[in-house]
């Protein structure tokens, strides 16, 4: 699902010259978003990349949300303002999709 040839460009030309905690930070806000993007897929409301298809599966989903509040509740008081910003938005986008 993933392009593997635009990740590599994103680490080469982006992380190049980055300390470690900013790679960190990339690389934690990238699984919270792929998270997010498989959550909102398997509740049908992006297509599949692939196949362009809807697919609903409200297990699937629920199953992403639950590891983002895990990853919540196990970073707690370890993230910046702007990795805690975007897991709780992203949290809070999903659950309101998964009652809808």
């Amino acid at each position: 699902m993933n392009n593997p040839d635009r990740t590599a460009a994103l680490d080469e030309d982006t992380l190049s010259n980055a300390t470690h905690d900013e790679i960190m930070s990339a690389l934690f806000a990238s699984m919270v978003m792929q998270q997010s993007q498989m959550a909102f897929m398997l509740l049908g409301r992006t297509p599949h990349p692939e196949t362009g298809e809807v697919v609903r599966d409200l297990e699937g989903a629920k199953m992403f949300i639950d590891q983002l509040e895990m990853i919540e509740a196990k970073t707690r008081g370890n993230l910046d303002r702007n990795e805690e910003a975007l897991l709780k938005q992203s949290l809070g986008a999903l659950r309101m999709a998964f009652v809808e």
